[in-house]
């Protein structure tokens, strides 16, 4: 009687611990791709004008070659930081699929 007991609440332990890491998993994943879609929506857009503006002031010798260059490698910083946002969403997303692979099923069967 004693083993069963601890073994029911063993149990209760585990499937509260995994209950905690789905919620997290799908918390760190809906906040990367938040993340990715307001750098995509936003900043690099924001970047690629800026980029376009610097090289426009470059050609009429109102900035440096150096201004350019800085100005590209802010863009790529925010594309890069806009992937990086993604794989960290498909990496929660994929911790999420393994504690509860039947939520990711892409065939809905009735109870």
């Amino acid at each position: 009687a004693h083993e069963l007991e601890a073994a029911k609440q063993e149990s209760a332990g585990t499937l509260r611990r995994a209950e905690f890491d789905a919620v997290a998993a799908r918390t760190e994943a809906l906040s990367a791709i938040e993340t990715a879609r307001r750098l995509r929506d936003d900043v690099v857009p924001r970047m690629v004008k800026a980029t376009e503006s610097t090289e426009a002031a470059w050609i009429s010798s109102r900035a440096t070659i150096l201004d350019v260059l800085d100005a590209r490698r802010l863009l790529l910083v925010a594309r890069m930081e806009e992937r990086r946002s993604l794989a960290e969403a498909l990496g929660a997303l994929e911790t999420l699929r393994t504690l509860s692979p039947g939520a990711f099923s892409k065939t809905k069967t009735s109870p």
